[in-house]
């Protein structure tokens, strides 16, 4: 009989999938120099997470482009929907902006960023308000749908980089080790959760009722956010050396700029890719509209024209024969 032990097997998994991602990362050390290239976006990076919008204003431009980006978001969302109260409307809004990070937080003991401090909840409902009353969100999503979503997708790129970025500093004040399995799973929730509570409490439509996130669709596209995110998170820790033994050597480590960087630009190529794939088969799918139509209507022209002409075709329809009644002879 075979010893195998599933459990036994299942829970030696991450210390495999960790011992091999140390070999891969020591073995392609010397190839981290090219990482540099990054560093003039690295700066720029940089400046828009540490600029304050203004010296008496502690609000960086980071974070007022997060929000913008959400306000956007949560416009495209609740398009068609209808009017709903102000309130309802603001909890949506800061559910898809806060859900993440607060799902991440309460993991691993801690207190999200807006219960520490009053200044997001006075951000994201500053520009909720302006965003929203005065209509600005919805001359945004009414540009070309081409425009928006590879706008977006950089946008959203930019500020999910962030949030991975943030996971090893999260774990290095819990209990839970810092490994591959656990830096992968907190960057997908730290990015994706808030969306995911907003579909899964339907807090998008009228009345609020439970559905099913679009993750569960399954396929690589569908996933792409929650694979993106992971493997985004993962590239930052290894970089940093925020996986142990799994990271690079001490003396080749990345500095924190650089390596958010390349983690933005991993999840710029997915999610822009994704939204270039998208609306090139939006663009496929209208341009063959026309020729579909057309032909349609040819069909049906054509069906129409044999129901009523058979005899176009060539069929000639037999004549009604006359027939005239004899006459009875009568005697002279």
């Amino acid at each position: 009989m075979s010893n195998y032990d599933p459990v036994s097997a299942l829970s030696a998994l991450p210390a495999a999938v960790h011992a091999h991602l140390s070999a891969y990362l020591n073995s392609t050390a010397p190839a981290l120099a090219a990482l540099t290239s990054l560093e003039p976006f690295a700066a720029a990076l940089a400046h828009l997470h540490e600029t304050h919008l203004h010296a008496s204003v502690p609000v960086t431009w980071f974070a007022l482009l997060h929000a913008a980006r959400v306000a956007v978001v949560w416009t495209s969302l609740t398009r068609g929907r209808g009017d709903v109260g102000l309130l309802q409307d603001l909890v949506g809004y800061l559910t898809t902006a806060w859900g993440g990070a607060t799902a991440a937080a309460l993991l691993l003991h801690q207190p999200p960023v807006w219960l520490v401090s009053p200044l997001p909840l006075i951000l994201y409902t500053t520009v909720f308000a302006a965003f929203f009353r005065t209509g600005l969100a919805r001359r945004l999503v009414s540009l070309s749908p081409a425009v928006l979503a590879l706008a977006g997708a950089a946008t959203d790129a930019l500020t999910r980089g962030s949030s991975v970025s943030a996971v090893p500093a999260l774990l290095a004040h819990a209990s839970l080790p810092a490994n591959a399995w656990t830096v992968a799973v907190l960057g997908a929730i730290g990015t994706n959760a808030g969306g995911w509570a907003v579909q899964l409490l339907g807090l998008h439509r009228p009345s609020w009722a439970f559905g099913r996130p679009n993750v569960l669709d399954g396929g690589a596209l569908a996933t792409l956010d929650v694979t993106s995110a992971s493997a985004a998170a993962l590239l930052y820790a290894a970089l940093t050396g925020g996986l142990g033994s799994a990271g690079v050597r001490a003396g080749e480590k990345v500095d924190a700029r650089t390596a958010r960087a390349a983690a933005v630009a991993l999840l710029a190529v997915a999610l822009v890719g994704r939204a270039a794939l998208l609306v090139g088969r939006a663009r496929v799918g209208t341009a063959a509209e026309p020729k579909e139509r057309a032909a349609r209507t040819e069909t049906a022209s054509n069906v129409e024209k044999v129901v009523k002409t058979p005899a176009s075709k060539g069929i000639t329809q037999p004549r009604e024969r006359r027939t005239t009644p004899r006459r009875s002879k009568t005697p002279a």
